[in-house]
């Protein structure tokens, strides 16, 4: 395939966990975890993420893997994990805690049945097979037992693999044939009279555990996604415990289950703190401090699995992004945009490809001005959703930011009015909530990248220095970590034309006058000159004073920056 099919084949445009193929994840998955971690490990997890975070991904990723290692496991006679998927989004219509609880309940034992449907079908053990045969394991998972079948399972072709379950299911006295067996009479009793019912019990679950999967060293994972779909009351304390910690604490004490639970930091449902209930694998990834290298290793796997899917042809990260070893800048704009947020991130991809496609036609790779007419195009698009009068105090608070070298800031007192600008999602907020304010301290903010490119808000200096990095580069540049508290005076005082900047050349011993030099001209302050919320900032020699010059001798209306 040439670089214009890639093109045409847009790689990045689904960008949603839950639209890819079951085998298509495991293809597609790219470990997010570091150090000794596995993420398919058997033990207890709770994966954390925001929204687009790749939390669906990992659980997803996790459910094919074990759903694939049944049937070695069943060949090899050695210990059967098997997975079961709960997408709690199925019962956000309840309102009522006990009916959340005992659908729960149900659907566990449901999935428990319907996982060796899979096994009937020969189109699903054929997908299932293909997809895994390219997953990449790493070799901290080596600690895994099956990993040996695995490897030999992955040589076989898919009609090879699906004779070998047939196989497996049907041979007479069989362990795969005696659990089919046991698991479809279960169903077609056991089961259909606690539906009937509608009143399981917890204690249904170890019945059928000890019914059906015990006699076969069977173990149980249960993922738990999209948690925060369901009613809050759900998560509240009734007495001592919420019906989800009980839940919880009612699985975590059975020897035959572990649990993988994807939740958002900081909502109701994030209360599982003591390390009993697992691991936290945490899918946030701060890009503007060490963890951006991290990040950037897996956004270069990330478009690799991505443009190699279903190809024969193996392409690389360099074939369609104009980067190099000593020249990344292309990927690290893209990487400050998305934010650590892996949705956003393909999502940027793909309208980098599509705007490098209007220019070049497919001919040659993405480049640097595509990717800055890409952000442009998009922050320009997110401004467009809002009011003129929200784009009014927008710009107030920008032409505050860029007067003072700033694309962080506070506004004391005007969350409320924020909120409008936070509020959407990972992909559409213009500003961004970086830390909660609490007491008399005031929350923190920041504009999106995309927005800064936009409206030229800087967001390096060069380094050692407080000048301005136009190229935003982390080879010249390094970002800029101040914050700057915004008021309404310093809002008029953005909007005055005429100012300039200057450097504080001379100050007397008790700090109230001095001279300011700009563009080799010295201008004479007094501290009276200096505006009502800079009085407190501290004068020295060097710092930075942005002011009205008046006659080439006095400098008025004089901030501190």
């Amino acid at each position: 395939m040439n670089l214009c099919n890639l093109y045409e084949k847009r790689p990045f445009q689904v960008r949603n966990a839950d639209e890819f193929d079951l085998e298509k994840v495991l293809d597609l998955f790219v470990d997010p975890t570091d150090g000794l971690t596995s993420p398919f490990t058997y033990e207890n997890s709770i994966i954390k993420g925001q929204m687009g975070s790749g939390k669906t991904m990992y659980l997803r990723a996790n459910y094919a893997y074990y759903l694939y290692t049944i049937i070695p496991s069943l060949l090899e006679e050695c210990s059967i994990i098997l997975p079961i998927y709960i997408k709690l989004s199925d019962f956000q219509t309840l309102r009522d805690c006990l009916k959340i609880y005992n659908n729960i309940i149900i659907k566990i034992l449901e999935e428990m049945i319907n996982i060796f449907q899979f096994f009937k079908s020969s189109e699903k053990l054929a997908k299932l097979h293909n997809g895994f045969k390219d997953l990449y394991i790493a070799p901290r998972s080596s600690e895994l037992p099956i990993l040996k079948v695995l490897d030999n399972i992955k040589q076989m072709s898919a009609e090879e693999y699906i004779e070998t379950v047939n196989k497996t299911f049907d041979v007479k006295g069989s362990l795969g044939n005696n659990l089919f067996n046991v698991v479809t009479d279960y169903a077609n009793s056991t089961m259909t009279e606690i539906k009937k019912n509608c009143q399981p019990k917890f204690t249904d679950i170890v019945d059928a555990y000890n019914s059906l999967f015990k006699p076969y060293d069977v173990k149980l994972l249960i993922l738990f996604d999209e948690v925060g779909s369901i009613n809050r009351s759900f998560f509240k304390e009734t007495n001592e415990n919420s019906y989800f910690e009980s839940l919880m604490n009612q699985l975590r004490t059975l020897p035959f289950v572990r649990t993988k639970i994807a939740i958002y930091p900081n909502s109701q449902e994030d209360v599982l703190t003591e390390t009993r209930y697992g691991d936290v694998v945490e899918l946030e990834c701060n890009v503007e401090d060490e963890c951006f290298d991290i990040f950037l290793n897996r956004v270069i796997a990330i478009i690799e699995k991505y443009i190699n899917k279903d190809e024969d042809t193996k392409f690389i990260t360099e074939d369609l992004f104009a980067i190099s070893t000593s020249n990344m800048d292309v990927l690290e704009h893209i990487v400050y945009a998305s934010n650590g947020n892996m949705r956003r991130l393909v999502h940027l991809l793909d309208s980098c490809l599509n705007t490098a496609y209007k220019h070049n036609k497919g001919q040659t790779k993405v480049n640097i001005d595509d990717v800055f007419l890409t952000l442009r195009e998009h922050a320009k698009k997110i401004e467009n959703l809002f009011s003129p009068s929200e784009k009014e105090l927008l710009g107030d608070i920008v032409s505050v930011c860029k007067s003072r070298n700033a694309y962080k800031f506070a506004f004391p007192n005007k969350s409320v009015s924020l909120i409008k600008y936070t509020n959407k999602s990972e992909e559409y907020n213009i500003i961004n909530l970086i830390e909660q304010g609490t007491g008399r301290k005031s929350s923190i903010y920041q504009f999106d990248y995309s927005y800064c490119i936009y409206k030229e808000i800087p967001t390096h200096f060069i380094k050692n220095s407080e000048k301005i990095d136009k190229t935003r580069s982390r080879k010249t540049g390094e970002r800029i970590k101040k914050v700057t508290k915004i008021t309404n005076e310093l809002i008029e005082q953005a909007v005055i034309s005429g100012k300039i900047e200057g450097v504080i050349t001379y100050l007397n011993t008790e700090r109230t006058l001095g001279f300011v030099t700009a563009n080799n001209i010295e201008y004479f302050f007094t501290k009276d000159s200096i505006v009502c919320c800079d009085k407190t900032q501290k004068l020295a020699n060097g710092k930075t004073l942005r002011f009205i010059p008046i006659n080439d001798q006095f400098a008025k209306e004089i901030e501190v920056l």
